[in-house]
């Protein structure tokens, strides 16, 4: 056995916490106890996440996190919120409003015009419209674009491969990966981006 497999071996082991490291350096070296000890930090983890795992203690998904798919493509309904807005607030929160829901809608909106129009959205058309902000008109507008608005509007601010709706975990995925881009991008939830991208940009074999 290696030296590397006999520290993983040793720090897999529940009866060898903590990890001894005077007691296992001079017998695996250095480097191997160091991966040990990274081994055992997720180990000790994944087992601590199983054990307190309680779906009762799941986060309180409420409807005020989730976007209502019945707001899509409604234009009188958007001008209904925006007479109902302050004077001085309706243009911005008709072009907030507008980018969250109309396909023909712009595809950016400024940081002043957006703290204007923040002050009339519910918390999740507040939490999707500063997501969009960074990437359409911020720091990050150069890596998404309008593409990326473009496919988070068309999948209704859900995730596209398991449908999740909470709007705190969406991400913006590179269809194909960062590998083999299209520039096209997909809107997914937090795990299925994970996964999206070790099977995209990780080199990672086949499963059998």
């Amino acid at each position: 056995m290696s030296a590397e497999n006999r520290a993983f071996s040793y720090a897999l082991t529940p009866s060898s916490s903590p990890i001894n490291r005077n007691l296992i350096a001079p017998t695996v070296g250095e480097p191997a106890l160091r991966k040990a000890t990274r081994c055992r930090f997720w180990y000790d983890s994944s087992i601590h996440l199983q054990m307190s795992f309680n779906p009762s203690n799941l986060l309180n998904i409420t409807t005020d996190l989730i976007i209502n798919t019945s707001r899509f493509e409604d234009s009188a309904s958007i001008e209904t919120r925006v007479k109902d807005a302050p004077e001085e607030s309706r243009d911005a929160l008709r072009g907030a409003l507008s980018l969250l829901y109309l396909s023909e809608g712009p595809t950016n909106i400024s940081g002043e015009r957006l703290k204007v129009a923040e002050q009339h959205l519910d918390p999740a058309e507040r939490v999707v419209a500063r997501w969009l902000y960074t990437r359409t008109n911020g720091r990050l507008k150069k890596h998404y674009g309008p593409n990326a608005l473009h496919a988070a509007r068309a999948a209704q601010y859900r995730c596209e491969s398991c449908k999740f709706a909470d709007v705190r975990t969406l991400n913006l995925a590179l269809v194909g990966g960062r590998k083999s881009s299209t520039g096209e991008f997909k809107c997914l939830c937090a795990n299925c981006h994970a996964i999206n991208s070790r099977v995209n940009d990780w080199d990672l074999p086949a499963a059998e």
